[in-house]
């Protein structure tokens, strides 16, 4: 134990004042000792009972100095001063009372044992007021503690919740509240207020039924009490001539126990208004097609009929030359009606599509292969076919773009027959989709020119060497954009050619990948020709 230590310090201080009591009780008591062997029993016994509690005060002044700090605090020495005082009017009175004493069993009373006494019980008056003191010190400091953290804290939440509510009312479109199990909202905010006729004090400390009506709690009340539940949901309603997409989420707090929701609600009445604008013109888009389709068409199958006309009637009186230009005119004219039924396809796109189901892309391959079989072996071409997964979307369309991209691999094989090799992956994205990949071994493209071959009419090759009419890659992005897919192209000049071709899963069909990363799905077997 240190000698510099608090608690030595105190137990140095005990010791002494209770050392200087003791002297000081003696003198008084051996001043008169004499004088006490004189008296009776009933007199001596009155005079030790007054210095048994003299004794019990020097006690007290120990206790004080041990308990009351030793830096001497102001408060403590402005408190001891008030203190003394108020009780100046009792030493007097106890000054008094010795004297009376004093007189009764002294012939002549000594004026400086009336002085000594009444200066200790000065200092034990004194001393008891200061351990008061310091003990409320103590118990006042650990309050103002208590009540500083407590401050701290309360500057903290109120902190978090201005940021809280900043944020909140900067909500952008939208409104934002957070509701108890009660379903009683709090905190709400938004610039989706100045869209409704109602504002934030409308809305906190009641039910959905109480500030929005109920209409708007008969759709979002359910939503709520799973929110509570623990599952997040999401709504769609029409609440003061608006669109709204609400969502609500559970609260949890640091051990994961859910204590509130959060409701947020956007207004997406001007996508509405736009996707609606989209359809519409979407729609005048097809019936622009169909009418320019019908035009062109009408004339390019009489074109087309007098060729037919002029080649059958006067086929065997053409001379080498006149045979060519005939056969220029009878090919453009079959050209020009692909390029029509190709164009009136693209813009069919969103308008004459199905709806989306779950789709097997096993039996869309296997349907576009039977349809291909001939170019097949006639190519002496070899194609494999790994088990695919199922997707959600439209079986026509997704048909369609399988069959121009593996067309596209068949024509742009080179010299050597053709490989092909179709496969598919989980998306990066933790198997939300599948990326299904259409891969050949043919001449392949210059990578700068990797995004233009998806624009409409685009070709990179010669119309001699390779055969097309530049539209079946723009109608694949159409279908996949369709679909909430992408399309991309991986190429090297003279390495082949790889298309990929990310689409959602089937909700109801996520297949399950091993450790490994392979497809554990029945039915994967390889498919050769």
């Amino acid at each position: 134990m240190a000698f510099g230590s608090d608690r030595v310090r105190r137990y140095l201080a005990g010791g002494c004042v209770s050392g200087l009591g003791a002297v000081l009780l003696l003198v008084p008591l051996y001043d008169i000792w004499d004088d006490l062997r004189n008296l009776s029993w009933d007199v001596t016994w009155t005079l030790l009972e007054n210095s048994a509690l003299l004794v019990l005060a020097f006690g007290l002044i120990v206790a004080g100095v041990w308990l009351v700090r030793l830096d001497w605090e102001t408060d403590y020495v402005v408190t001891v001063a008030k203190w003394n005082l108020l009780v100046g009017g009792a030493i007097a009175a106890l000054f008094l009372w010795i004297v009376l004493i004093q007189l009764r069993v002294m012939s002549e009373p000594k004026p400086y044992v009336l002085a000594l006494n009444g200066v200790l019980f000065g200092v034990v008056a004194a001393f008891g007021i200061g351990v008061y003191n310091a003990n409320q010190q103590r118990y006042t400091d650990k309050l103002e503690a208590q009540e500083r953290r407590l401050l701290e804290l309360c500057e903290r939440v109120s902190a978090s919740e201005r940021r809280y509510r900043t944020l909140a009312e900067r909500f952008p479109d939208g409104i934002v509240a957070l509701f108890d199990e009660e379903l009683t909202f709090s905190l709400s905010a938004g610039e989706g207020f100045d869209r409704v006729p109602l504002g934030p004090g409308d809305v906190d400390g009641r039910t959905p039924s109480e500030g929005f009506g109920e209409a708007f709690a008969e759709t979002v009340t359910p939503a709520l009490r799973r929110a509570l539940d623990g599952d997040r949901e999401t709504v769609e309603l029409e609440y003061a001539d608006r669109h709204w997409l609400v969502r609500t989420i559970p609260i949890e707090d640091d051990d994961e126990t859910i204590v509130a929701g959060m409701l947020m609600a956007q207004d997406i009445t001007d996508l509405i208004d736009y996707q609606r604008e989209l359809e519409a013109s979407n729609e005048r888009l097809e019936q622009f097609a169909s009418a320019v389709s019908h035009d062109l068409q009408e004339p390019l199958r009489m074109v087309t009929s007098y060729l037919e006309l002029l080649e059958g009637r006067y086929g065997d009186e053409l001379d080498e030359d006149g045979r060519e230009f005939l056969d220029y005119a009878v090919n453009g004219a079959d050209r020009m009606g692909e390029m029509i039924d190709g164009l009136l396809e693209y813009a069919r796109v969103e308008t004459r599509g199905e709806s989306f189901e779950p789709v097997d892309l096993n039996a869309v391959v296997a349907d576009v292969r039977e349809d291909l079989q001939v170019k097949l072996d006639e190519s002496d071409a070899d194609l494999t076919v790994e088990d695919l997964p199922r997707v959600t979307g439209d079986r026509s369309q997704l048909r369609r773009v399988f069959q121009n991209l593996l067309e596209n691999a068949l024509e742009y094989s080179g010299d050597d027959p053709p490989r092909v090799h179709v496969g598919a992956e989980p998306a990066a994205d933790g198997g939300a989709g599948w990326i299904v990949s259409v891969r050949d071994e043919g001449i392949g493209l210059d990578p700068e020119h990797a995004d233009r071959i998806f624009d409409l009419f685009e070709r990179l090759h010669a119309k001699a060497d390779h055969q097309g009419t530049g539209i079946g890659l723009a109608l694949c992005e159409r279908i996949v954009d369709r679909h909430g897919g992408e399309i991309w192209v991986d190429s090297e000049p003279g390495e082949g050619t790889t298309f990929y071709v990310e689409l959602p899963a089937a909700s109801a069909d996520r297949r399950e990948i091993d450790s490994d990363g392979a497809n554990t799905s029945d039915g994967g077997d390889t498919v050769a020709q």
